[in-house]
């Protein structure tokens, strides 16, 4: 694996510098955003969320469950696992491809939460959405409103801005997704690359397949017939190019970065099994269920 990653471009900067005003200070409800594939990894780092009191941080939106492979059972021991540090938070599990779900869900629990408030403060409710890039804040936002008015991309960094949006009674904050400047550990920048919140230009992608080999066993066999045996990345990468006719110019060779980009775009879209890179055991959660899904084929 290559040394830890630093993305940390310029409207990040600016974000963490306007999160810090009254503005944001003022929100009375925190919703954060985290990807179920890294339950854990995908947390807000601590200086994005020191400018918000903890006591406003009462939901925790874990997006793309359907790509997790986590079965409920886990899902409540994840819940479990972050009350124990944060008693007072809420913990939903959703996939944000299901919007009426999502919209009643999270809307119901956001006007729960709102109800609960003084009757002597503000009517209007400030509901911060903060979280990793690319976990889906736009995408939800969008669910909760519904309206497709929030711009929504593949690509980490699409929000750059805090926005307001309104709806009866709330006033919503979207906030654009914040990394901390330096990643120091490689296996949680593997993880955040493997589910798009570092852009991919900022990574190596042979690296990522050798991190994504290890956490999945079963991925040749998801490839529709390689042999099991294929453990070297490098190896699997030649197999792939060939199987899929990724050609590198005219002179024969294999193009092996075009195979390793393949690869994350399958494990990204669910094509490989649903799987949870988080290792929930070091984490503290009980029972643990890695890929409960088999992987779709996705014949080579």
């Amino acid at each position: 694996m290559s040394r830890g990653l630093s993305w940390f471009p310029g409207h990040m900067a600016a974000a963490m510098r306007e999160m810090a005003s009254s503005r944001v200070k003022q929100a009375h409800i925190v919703v954060e955003v985290r990807d179920a594939r890294v339950p854990f990894s995908s947390a807000c780092n601590a200086a994005a969320m020191s400018v918000v009191p903890a006591r406003k941080r009462s939901l925790i939106l874990m997006n793309k469950t359907d790509l997790s492979g986590l079965s409920p059972q886990t899902q409540d021991g994840i819940a479990r696992r972050i009350r124990e540090e944060q008693p007072d938070a809420n913990v939903l599990f959703i996939s944000a491809k299901s919007q009426h779900r999502t919209e009643r869900d999270v809307l119901s629990v956001i006007r729960q939460q709102a109800a609960g408030l003084s009757r002597f403060s503000s009517t209007t409710r400030v509901v911060l959405i903060v979280g990793v890039p690319n976990v889906g804040k736009s995408t939800i936002l969008n669910c909760i409103r519904r309206s497709s008015a929030c711009k929504v991309a593949a690509q980490p960094g699409c929000t750059r801005i805090i926005s307001e949006h309104k709806l009866p009674g709330l006033l919503l904050l979207d906030s654009p997704g914040i990394l901390p400047p330096n990643i120091p550990d490689e296996v949680t920048a593997a993880r955040l690359a493997l589910t798009h919140a570092i852009p991919d230009h900022s990574v190596d992608k042979h690296d990522l397949v050798t991190y994504l080999l290890q956490c999945l066993k079963t991925l040749p066999a998801a490839l529709g017939g390689l042999s099991s045996n294929v453990s070297n990345t490098e190896t699997l990468l030649e197999e792939v190019a060939r199987r899929r006719r990724f050609h590198l110019g005219n002179d024969g060779e294999w193009d092996v970065d075009r195979a390793a980009s393949f690869l994350v775009a399958e494990y990204r879209a669910g094509n490989l099994g649903r799987l949870c890179l988080d290792p929930l055991d070091e984490f503290g959660v009980l029972p643990v269920e890695r890929c409960r899904h088999p992987p779709r084929s996705s014949h080579c």
